[in-house]
């Protein structure tokens, strides 16, 4: 019961958070993604992950009142899809395949959020557009059969 309520108040904040919106700052998006990364040993693993993220401009207006780009062709998919797999790849990179299945979703979760937001990519439209992670949730971890094979070895 006690994890239903600290789930139910985590999604409440996450609501709360992507509706509060300041001067040049994007309403709250959301994206599914599929990343391959590789382990510290080379082996290949997928993460599926769900995105909540916003954007940030340093140019006046981009954004419309209720938070969405002006021009409606624009999105900035282009800058937030490189930054989350960079940050996926570096994290795990840092551990074979039988230390990511002890490690919990949350510890992942948290240190992919730290490594996206310190991460910033300069735009070739010159647009100034930041990406701000707000949440990720890792929903599966598929492991290819090498690395499902070295953790079966390890244990």
């Amino acid at each position: 019961m006690k994890i239903k309520k600290v789930f139910l108040s985590s999604i409440f904040l996450l609501i709360l958070f992507g509706c509060i919106q300041k001067n040049n700052q994007s309403r709250q998006f959301s994206k599914l993604m599929k990343i391959q990364a590789l382990s510290t040993d080379g082996k290949e693993i997928t993460l599926s992950i769900q995105n909540y993220y916003l954007f940030i401009s340093e140019q006046s207006k981009p954004f419309d009142q209720k938070g969405y780009f002006r021009d409606e062709k624009e999105n900035g998919d282009y800058i937030m899809e490189p930054i989350l797999r960079m940050a996926v790849r570096s994290v795990i990179g840092r551990y074979n395949p039988t230390e990511l299945s002890i490690k919990t979703n949350a510890e992942l979760e948290n240190q992919i959020i730290d490594s996206a937001n310190s991460l910033t990519i300069e735009s070739e439209k010159k647009d100034k557009l930041k990406v701000q992670i707000n949440a990720i949730i890792l929903k599966e971890i598929i492991y290819s059969e090498s690395a499902k094979e070295s953790i079966v070895d390890n244990e």
